[in-house]
């Protein structure tokens, strides 16, 4: 007769076998999926990120025969409308090629891996104009996202840890981008309260002035001009949270004389309804095609209007 210990004891052991076998099927399936379907960013090596880069290529910047542009910012950056074109593409066509545009928009971005990006890296290709496209959920941290590099088969991380929290946390995250817009309409007012719950921050407020104030540092020692994007939450651009955060950065932008572009301003000002420059779905976050043309047609506005852009 079994005793209860004797009981723990297998029961224990059935337990840990079935992890072991888990853990294999995963190892598995991860090899053979990271070969075939690559996850579409990958391992920084800029300093003091520690994050994710989307595979950007620079060796094309080596030379610089035209005046640059650097765009800085998160998935919006690289969002293509109906029409196939994002906002950079957009802007390139109106200057007719008088510039040459580095798009580095990466999926998860937010403000401190901007700029990061731009101190250590494109600031060594002399950009003439840095354009950064600052949406309201740009002022955090996305750590919580780093359960994906131990998944990345390009280091074989994962042969070396424990990957079945992982794998969970991997296929959790991939269910979350996939559901997340349908829902994210009617989420909205939930969504805005936590963007402006950063804002109000103390110590996520100064993270933004203080991130401010290095761009207003490098414009004075370079040269370089910023042109800061303020692109609202496409909601109900009357709402008050939304107002109060975009009142909160385009002032603070003021008063480092840094350009600032501010979108929330041209929509309202032009009678535009959120659902008209928005994408269809329940996206609140990325601009349609009109969207995308309009923020393109406002830069190219400011910068040809700003003699000190246009020269």
């Amino acid at each position: 007769m079994k005793t209860p210990k004797s009981r723990i004891f297998n029961f224990a052991c059935g337990c840990l076998f079935t992890l072991f076998i888990i853990e294999i099927a995963l190892r598995i399936f991860f090899h053979s999926y990271f070969i075939q379907h690559p996850l579409f960013f990958k391992n920084t090596n800029i300093p003091d990120v520690g994050y994710l880069m989307r595979d950007f290529d620079f060796t094309n910047y080596h030379v610089k025969d035209k005046p640059r542009i650097a765009i800085l910012g998160d998935y919006i950056s690289i969002h293509k409308g109906a029409d196939g074109r994002n906002y950079p593409e957009l802007l390139d066509q109106k200057l007719k090629n008088t510039f040459e545009i580095i798009n580095t928009g990466a999926t998860f971005y937010s403000l401190p891996e901007e700029m990061s990006l731009l101190k250590n890296k494109l600031i060594n290709y002399q950009p003439d104009i840095v354009v950064v496209g600052y949406v309201f959920n740009d002022l955090c941290l996305r750590n919580k996202f780093n359960a994906l590099i131990p998944l990345n088969l390009e280091h074989d991380i994962y042969r070396f840890k424990i990957i079945t929290p992982l794998a969970i946390k991997y296929f959790r995250i991939l269910y979350l981008s996939r559901n997340l817009y349908p829902k994210s309409y009617k989420l909205a007012p939930s969504f805005i309260q936590y963007c402006l719950k950063t804002h109000k921050d103390p110590k996520l407020a100064d993270l933004l002035m203080r991130s401010l104030d290095e761009l207003n540092r490098i414009q004075k020692e370079t040269g370089i001009r910023v042109v800061f994007v303020v692109v609202p939450i496409f909601y109900n651009f009357n709402d008050p949270g939304i107002n109060y955060m975009n009142d909160f950065i385009v002032s603070a932008c003021q008063k480092r004389n840094l350009d600032c572009v501010n979108l929330l301003d041209v929509f309202k000002r032009n009678h535009y309804q959120a659902a008209e420059v928005k994408e269809d779905d329940g996206d609140i976050w990325h601009p349609n095609a009109l969207g995308n043309e309009i923020i393109a047609q406002q830069i190219y506005e400011h910068i040809i209007n700003t003699p000190a852009l246009r020269n």
